[in-house]
This record gives structure tokens, sequence and C-alpha cells, in this order.
């Protein structure tokens, strides 16, 4: 099982301190946070990652609102 987890610019500082978090606990983490993505390309690219396996989960951090979350709920990719 690993964390996919991905931010827009605006929620980057949040996601570092997440994922350290989250690596302390022992969990693996995988980021696909890249410079310039907005929050549909964030959750995008983290469903892309979540679809992999199973049991991975996935966190989305969107800095200015909740759309990112509201989105993700409805993909069928």
């Amino acid at each position: 099982m690993s964390v996919i987890i991905g931010a827009d610019a605006a929620g980057i500082r949040l996601k570092e301190v997440v994922k350290e978090y989250l690596e302390a606990e022992g969990f693996q983490v995988v980021d696909v946070t890249e410079e310039g993505q907005d929050f549909v390309d964030v959750t995008l690219a983290v469903a892309k990652e979540v679809k992999q396996a199973e049991d991975n989960l996935g966190i989305v951090i969107d800095g200015d609102d909740a759309l990112a979350a509201v989105g993700g709920g409805h993909l069928h990719t």
C-alpha cells in the first residue's frame, strides 16, 4: 500500500508537513506534485497513481479551496 499525495502551489507547505508525518509513521508515500500544476492536474495525477494498486490511498491538498476534493470524488478514470 502506498499513500499518494499531491498539492497545488498554494498547498505545498501543508503537503510537506503531511508527507513528513506519514513517512515518520512508516507509510510509503508517493508524491506526484509537479511545479505549475493546478488542482485539476494534481487531482488527476493522484487518481491515476491510486488506481495502480487496490489498497493505495490518495490525498490531494488544494491550498485555495475544497474544489479538488469535490472533483476527486467524482472521477471515473
